[in-house]
């Protein structure tokens, strides 16, 4: 799921809780009001419930958008008739301001976002004018319950939205960084053999670069691998990728760092003291490929590397010594494959 998708899942829940914690709230002034003998507010009540059921069912829908203004509009008309009933000092116009706070939870529809918001504040302001002079319900209830219950919820509501929205975020955020470690271990790796890319293995060898003072690289490549695609099939040619790689790595992974530089091509480190030591690592590699063959439909295949050698000093540049391996490689395809062949060797 990509960021955007994920962002607008995070929203998508918060309206979802939105919707569950309003019709809660209203159920529960729906029968506050019955109780107090507000019959018309009680109605209104019923009519809120009512469109909470119809939000609920547009989130089943997935239409989102669709839900999340209608229940601000719902907020919005509530507020609106309870403060002109029962007066401004009652605290109904609190869930005004919760609406606002929530308009911009949504990530989508901008410019609708800015307009509303400019209604909100027109719808406030106005609510002001006409109802806070008006003299207050004579209900001690009323008088002295419902201001500090109205601040206590709008409160709440937004606390606990933020809550959700914070916790989700988070959790967005966690599954985001976990994607990155995914698509990390996916840049880094090979597919096919599961060794080191070539990018990651420029990567490893600008550390060793830093750390070391020389080591070694190896170019090796397997042999005739055009002919082992056409006589066996691709298949094969895959699974003998695979047999080379595993063969190198058993040899060469405590000495330094294997990677799939291209095709049927492979490039390792070597953390060894002397040319004599290189050669006779990669001469170990090379006659275990003849050791260990690779089998197909109960016969052997033959599978052979090719394997040129160039060593990094301090000081050189990295890629150079890769062409000098590369060109240490052609020269042994050219005295006739299988066998290994160290740069310095090819200068003299």
């Amino acid at each position: 799921m990509s960021g955007q998708n994920k962002e607008v899942q995070l929203y998508h829940t918060t309206i979802k809780y939105g919707v569950y914690i309003a019709l809660t709230i209203h159920m529960v002034w729906l029968l506050g009001f019955w109780w107090l003998q507000f019959e018309a507010m009680a109605a209104v009540n019923v009519l809120s419930c009512l469109v909470y059921v119809i939000a609920y069912y547009l989130m089943k829908k997935r239409k989102y958008v669709t839900c999340f203004f209608l229940v601000l509009t719902e907020v919005m008309a509530h507020a609106t008739v309870a403060t002109i009933v029962l007066g401004w000092g009652t605290g109904f116009h609190y869930y005004m301001i919760v609406t606002a706070y929530v308009l911009f939870f949504f990530p989508q529809i901008r410019e609708v976002k800015a307009t509303a918001f400019v209604i909100i504040i027109i719808l406030y302001v106005g609510l002001y004018r006409i109802t806070v002079g008006t003299p207050p319900v004579e209900n001690d209830i009323v008088a002295f319950v419902l201001p500090e219950a109205n601040i206590v919820g709008a409160l709440c509501i937004i606390a606990l939205l933020g809550s959700i929205f914070r916790n989700n975020f988070d959790q967005m955020i966690q599954n985001l960084h976990q994607m990155n470690r995914q698509l990390e271990h996916m840049a880094a790796t090979d597919v096919l053999t599961g060794l080191f890319t070539r990018r990651k293995m420029y990567e490893l060898m600008s550390g060793k670069m830093e750390k070391n003072d020389s080591f070694y690289i190896m170019m090796i490549d397997i042999d005739y691998f055009k002919s082992i695609n056409d006589k066996y099939g691709h298949a094969v040619g895959d699974a003998a990728i695979i047999h080379v790689s595993e063969v190198i790595t058993a040899n060469l992974k405590n000495t330094g760092f294997v990677s799939r530089w291209g095709g049927e091509e492979f490039l390792a480190t070597a953390d060894v003291s002397s040319d004599e030591e290189a050669e006779r690592l990669a001469e170990t590699v090379k006659e275990e490929m003849n050791i260990k063959a690779l089998h197909h439909c109960g016969e052997p295949v033959p599978v052979t590397v090719s394997i040129g050698i160039a060593k990094w000093e301090r000081g050189r540049d990295a890629e150079e010594v890769i062409n000098e391996a590369d060109r240490a490689l052609y020269n042994a395809k050219q005295k006739g494959r299988n066998r290994t062949t160290i740069h310095e060797v090819v200068e003299t």
